[in-house]
């Protein structure tokens, strides 16, 4: 079958919007991707810091550094034996 000039360009220029819608998406994809990324970055971040506050309040209330000390290493033996009966 013989293909007319125009219905070659018109062939041509749904393969173009194809692929420039392609790339639109693509570039919308990558932007959402980064987006999310830095939320996660942000989210984490706020993690840590109230973790990092919260801790600092469980250990402004001993009287000594060896009493603050015994807690921490109490804290991670029981870690320790959670992790090792599972």
């Amino acid at each position: 079958m013989k293909q007319t000039a125009v219905e070659f360009l018109e062939e041509m220029m749904t393969i173009a919007l194809g692929e420039h819608h392609m790339t639109l998406f693509i570039n919308e994809f990558n932007k959402a991707k980064k987006i999310e990324e830095e939320q996660k970055h942000e989210s984490i971040n706020v993690q840590v810091d109230i973790l990092r506050d919260t801790l600092d309040e469980m250990m402004a209330g001993f009287d000594s550094e060896e009493d603050r000390m015994n807690f921490i290493l109490d804290i991670c033996n029981g870690y320790r034996k959670r992790i090792k009966s599972e």
